[in-house]
């Protein structure tokens, strides 16, 4: 979960997905500063507000995500993959590696990895405004992941 942390003129001073102790809450709080995460955003508009602040503060590409109606919070950011991210597929809790972002589509829908594998990013459903943060493989099982990871469900 991403926290976005406003100076007291509303300028962006961080972005970290670690949050805040409650020391440095208060010390926000107190400089009259204030932190913003997906349990503010009540709407579409103020989760792409927060995501083009985000990316203007980091120069990364932050895009805002509605969840549908039956989830909540319904409203996220979430940062772009970036070509030379490490990556991993994931189903179940088996994870595996697979490699490094070599192509990013200019859509954002297709993600290619150094392994060869194609990841395609879920459309929005019925209910849902916006794309979701889902990037899956073809045959929809595999779930794209940021990071390596190689390790397997110890429950099957």
């Amino acid at each position: 979960m991403f926290h976005i942390i406003y100076d007291s003129r509303g300028l962006v001073t961080d972005v970290t997905n670690s949050g805040a102790t409650l020391t440095r809450r208060n010390e926000i709080a107190a400089a009259g500063g204030r932190i913003e995460s997906r349990r503010d955003w009540r709407t579409l508009a103020g989760a792409i507000r927060a995501a083009a602040d985000a990316t203007g503060a980091t120069g990364e590409t932050f895009f805002a995500v509605d969840n549908g109606p039956r989830v909540s919070p319904r409203y996220d950011i979430s940062r772009m993959p970036q070509v030379g991210d490490e990556v991993s597929r994931a189903f179940n809790g088996d994870y595996y590696p697979a490699g490094k972002i070599v192509h990013v589509s200019p859509s954002w829908a297709v993600i290619k990895t150094s392994t060869g594998e194609k990841f395609t990013r879920r459309k929005a459903g019925a209910d849902t405004v916006h794309h979701s943060a889902t990037w899956r493989d073809r045959g929809g099982t595999f779930t794209l992941i940021r990071g390596h990871h190689d390790k397997r469900n110890p429950h099957f």
